[in-house]
């Protein structure tokens, strides 16, 4: 590309003024290639000096329609549980399950998770986890029903809490109802009994 480049310079005088914006439009591609290879040799040579870690994930392929019900929840996490003892001998460094895994109320203000709580998805684990959740807010909305955010939550052993993230963008007519803001009586057409809140990180 950089041959291609010097020569089509070159040749300036022949070329008009619609040319000349061609040469400006090649001389930047060719700068920004030129930028991205050298970008992705720093990205290499951090890569190769790294610290790798080891990451066991776990899809148990729930049915939304028959097993996200407050009944199935303690179901749930068991076969969770059962799909990750596959992965324990290979020694992850992280165990990451599934956005819906883990149907129990925490609240927003939560920091750990006793191990003997039933609460706590995977007690014996001596590393992390990530399961996505729910957390309740403190506070319930206008007429009286519970909020929520669907959550990520990283618990590490001993069951600290060691992050949060909070679903930023709810899929809309499944999570939450679209203008719902500007006309509340939309909220009623999901028959959720709470309302979920977008977080903000």
């Amino acid at each position: 590309p950089m041959f291609s480049l010097l020569l089509f310079l070159a040749a300036g005088p022949v070329f008009t003024r619609t040319s000349h914006a061609a040469k400006i439009s090649a001389l930047s591609l060719t700068l920004l290639l030129l930028a991205t290879v050298l970008q992705l040799t720093k990205v290499r040579e951090r890569a190769a000096t790294a610290t790798a870690i080891r990451i066991g994930v776990v899809q148990n392929n729930l049915d939304p329609a028959t097993d996200f019900r407050p009944d199935k929840r303690f179901e749930n996490v068991t076969r969770q549980r059962l799909l990750s003892e596959t992965l324990l001998h290979e020694n992850p460094d992280l165990l990451v399950w599934p956005e819906s895994a883990v149907h129990f109320d925490y609240p927003e203000s939560l920091r750990q998770i006793p191990l003997s709580s039933p609460g706590h998805p995977f007690p014996d684990l001596s590393f992390p986890i990530l399961f996505g959740t729910q957390t309740l807010l403190s506070e319930a909305n206008e007429t009286g029903v519970p909020r929520y955010h669907l959550s990520g939550l990283m618990v590490g052993s001993g069951g600290v809490v060691l992050g949060r993230y909070d679903k930023r963008r709810l899929l809309p007519f499944a999570e939450t109802m679209p203008m719902s803001s500007l006309l509340p009586a939309l909220k009623k057409v999901l028959p959720s009994g709470y309302e979920l809140v977008p977080g903000t990180g």
